[in-house]
């Protein structure tokens, strides 16, 4: 019967339509059917909303596949000093770096641009316009002028990948030199990165340098759903150029759905001035509506405007409407769309809830199916693309059953289930668009229809709960090519946090953190992988281009590296470090991206205009419903605390780490109490060096004082839980070098960790802890710290101190 969600997010008079609907369908099935039966597929909600909580917290993924396939190299040690503040995302395939001074430029200052082979004025504006803008540098014409040179060469080989690219620099000169254009601009994206602001101030430089790069995938895209909350013309371009920075080049844009129709259709003219406007929108989490009119739609002008800006940052435009479900706003504007002879039916209006599919369907008649070609056709010429996606996804079947027109199409084209409805449907759109010169694109729901597609057809994983490998599987025996987008890795409406009340905006559910992202797989089990995407379906953007940005980067920015590296991805500890390096270049182009490393994030320096055709709903959030997010009591919060595990020992530390001691989890929380506001995770030493000479020295001090810390970094890694006072004013012991591996876990699976060098050391403590202190962090309920190994030190008085202490704090 009904799904069990229902009752926690339906009002009474909801739950009474879903009875009398279960009441009728049976009645209208055996009085209009005799003894005919055919299973009747509901989508009571749609899948994502169903299933977003069904997401893991980490993947094992890069730990199994990572083949480091790329390469970095350093002539001197000056180089690889130097090489610390290069911060290229994605990840080069080979970066070098060369001898001497880096170069230098004035801001405001002139260089001269050379063309050689392909190379044209088009390349010239794109350097001009997103690379040199940086740092407000100008083209000279001037012959002879003593300026930095910049030449730009295409060299045309149809055997080579036409996205890849050489940049060079040395001495006064810049070179890139590509087989495509494509390949010129992934080249002038990596020359702005290496763009740094120098000293004194308006300097800026470029080290010497040698790239040769490609990418692994040829997919690298982002979604944008309108439908749910519309974006202006000027939002979707601030979307596309930051796109571009990361060299993503495919843009999928979802014009149509329940909640609104967003491309205008001349031959239809109500699709925009009614099925564009909805009557309100629903607040928070199954809420009812806010009663404030609600729409928008693109002209002509702007629809082809946005695809000649995404044209010049070569990036695709995949135009999306979803079909034969999905079409509520359709079929408000054109009630004979829909199964109108169907018992109970009657004509919808725009849907203004998120979440609940209607049973709306499209009719199996020559009416709809002369007015979807028509709808193809017409937004072709709009979007010119080399694809188009059709739909296919959560289809209900629930009208067609009682409908005699649907029944009789079934028998007449010999169908055995009413779902090979939706297949005819979905292939005949593939086909139409086909004759348009447009390859066609389909949700993974298609693959299940009973209908056999055609097998260049595209189809998008995205049901990670049906196992995204299995999906693939089934994708490659049947020949679809797959473009990977797992609710579980890519889908951007989800939290970004476990402390959910750090968030700025609301979101859907689930949890996905940048890490996660960055973990795509993108193993096809036999299928051809084209790449990857991140989705942004916007029922919880509702705040315009700043919760866009928020939701979309740095995420996006993981999604990009993933998809151009693939196996050759560098870890997520190395990403993060670049990472940390491109942010200056986001907030100066005012994206309001979250900050990865802290629950704050960069405010827009200019507030956003409300969109002059939308009657924006009420801004405020409301809380997700108990139901819809698990407890917060039990989940710790990734970037404050995590539990944490010591890295395994190596043959060199063996010796010296087996009888490594464990600390109790509170015990842990009152040594680290100090340094937890500073650090984003606890850091836990492994000592891979020296590690015989500091255990010695820290024995000579676990003897002498009661009271003692390890210290890395001024991070503490080790003490006797600070609960015993000691009265030395002894100087701390000299610094030791060590190679400190950490990891931070929440719920037993690894979110972070890395290998950095460090010093140690060992010094007494002067002050102690008390059990007030200790009471107050165990009261910090979001923060959970299990199975916590410390360094090793192990002499047989620091264990008795160790359990002494134990002992005092249990008391």
């Amino acid at each position: 019967g009904v799904n069990p969600w229902l009752p926690k997010v339906c009002s009474a008079n909801m739950l009474a339509m879903w009875a009398l609907r279960l009441l009728v369908l049976p009645l209208a099935l055996a009085a209009g059917h005799g003894n005919e039966a055919h299973d009747v597929q509901r989508v009571g909600m749609i899948s994502r909303f169903q299933h977003v909580e069904d997401v893991t917290q980490s993947s094992s993924y890069l730990k199994s596949s990572r083949k480091h396939g790329f390469l970095r190299k350093f002539k001197s040690r000056t180089a690889f000093l130097r090489s610390k503040s290069i911060a290229v995302i994605p990840q080069p395939k080979s970066l070098q770096v060369l001898e001497g001074e880096d170069l230098q430029l004035e801001g405001s200052s002139e260089v001269k641009v050379i063309t050689q082979g392909g190379a044209r004025d088009g390349d010239v504006s794109a350097l001009e316009n997103f690379v040199l803008s940086k740092a407000k540098l100008r083209v000279t014409q001037k012959r002879g002028a003593d300026v930095p040179v910049i030449k730009l060469a295409i060299e045309p080989d149809s055997a080579s990948n036409e996205e890849k690219y050489e940049l060079h620099v040395e001495d006064n000169k810049i070179s890139i030199k590509a087989p495509s254009s494509h390949g010129l601009f992934n080249g002038m994206m990596t020359l702005r990165q290496l763009l740094r602001k120098g000293t004194p101030s308006g300097m800026w430089m470029i080290p010497p340098i040698h790239i040769s790069d490609e990418p692994m995938h040829e997919w690298r895209g982002m979604m944008l759903d309108v439908s749910r909350h519309f974006f202006k013309a000027a939002e979707v371009k601030h979307l596309l150029r930051t796109m571009a920075l990361y060299k993503l080049n495919r843009f999928h844009w979802h014009l149509s759905d329940d909640q609104g129709w967003r491309v205008p259709v001349q031959k239809y003219p109500k699709l925009t001035e009614v099925g564009a406007w909805r009557n309100g929108t629903q607040e928070g989490h199954g809420g009812d509506s806010n009663h404030v009119p609600y729409g928008g739609f693109y002209t002509p002008e702007e629809m082809k405007d946005i695809v000649r800006y995404a044209r010049s940052l070569h990036i695709e435009v995949v135009p999306e409407i979803d079909s034969p479900g999905h079409l509520q706003a359709a079929i408000a504007a054109y009630p004979e769309l829909g199964n109108t002879d169907a018992a109970g039916a009657k004509d919808p209006a725009v849907a203004t809830r998120f979440g609940l599919v209607e049973e709306y369907t499209m009719k199996p008649s020559d009416f709809a199916f002369d007015f979807f070609d028509e709808v193809l056709r017409e937004t072709s010429n709009l979007v010119k693309s080399g694809y188009f996606h059709v739909g296919g996804d959560d289809l209900a079947t629930e009208q067609w059953a009682r409908s005699t027109a649907a029944r009789e199409f079934l028998k007449k084209n010999g169908m055995a289930k009413l779902e090979n409805i939706g297949g005819f449907m979905t292939d005949r759109a593939i086909r139409t668009v086909k004759g348009l010169g447009r390859r066609g694109i389909v949700w993974d729901d298609a693959m299940t229809s009973g209908v056999e597609l055609p097998t260049d057809t595209i189809v998008m994983l995205w049901r990670s709960w049906l196992d995204t490998a299995h999906l693939a599987e089934q994708a490659g025996k049947k020949g679809f090519p797959v473009v990977m987008c797992p609710q579980d890795r890519t889908h951007f409406d989800q939290w970004q946090s476990l402390a959910r009340d750090q968030e700025e905006y609301d979101a859907l559910g689930g949890f996905l953190d940048v890490r996660k992202v960055y973990e795509l797989d993108l193993d096809g089990k036999g299928a051809n992988v084209l790449g990857g995407q991140g989705l942004l379906w916007s029922e919880y953007i509702k705040d315009g281009a700043d919760d866009m940005d928020y939701k979309a980067w740095p995420r996006g920015v993981a999604l990009a590296e993933a998809t151009w590296c693939d196996t050759s991805r560098p870890g997520f500890e190395d990403f993060q470090k670049r990472l940390a390096q491109q942010l200056d270049d986001l907030r100066d182009l005012k994206v309001n991206f979250r900050d990865p490393d802290q629950s704050t994030h960069v405010k827009k320096a200019q507030a956003q205009a409300p969109t002059a055709a939308v009657a924006k709903p009420s801004s405020a959030a409301v809380a997700p419903a108990a139901a819809a997010v698990p407890s917060q009591s039990a989940q710790p919060s990734v970037e404050s605390a995590a539990e944490s595990t010591a890295q395994k020992p190596t043959e060199e530390t063996a010796a010296v780490q087996h009888d490594t001691v464990t600390a109790a989890p509170a015990q842990k929380l009152v040594a680290d109490k100090s340094e937890a506001k500073q650090t984003p995770a606890v850091k836990v030493a492994s000592l891979a060096q020296n590690s015989a000479t500091l255990a010695k020295a820290s024995e000579a001090h676990q003897e002498e004082h009661a009271a003692w810390q390890v210290h890395v970094d001024d991070v503490t890694v080790s003490s006797n839980l600070l609960l015993l006072e000691s009265t030395s004013s002894e100087k701390s012991a000299a610094p030791l070098p060590v190679s400190v591996h950490w990891e931070s876990s929440v719920d037993g699976e690894v979110v972070q960790s890395g290998t950095e060098g460090a010093e140690a050391r060992v010094k007494p403590v002067v002050k102690k802890a008390t059990v007030p202190a200790l009471s107050m962090v165990a009261e910090k309920q979001h923060v959970s710290v299990r199975h916590v190994q410390k360094a090793g030190f192990h002499s047989s008085a620091a264990q008795a101190a160790q359990q002494k202490a134990q002992q005092k704090a249990q008391q």
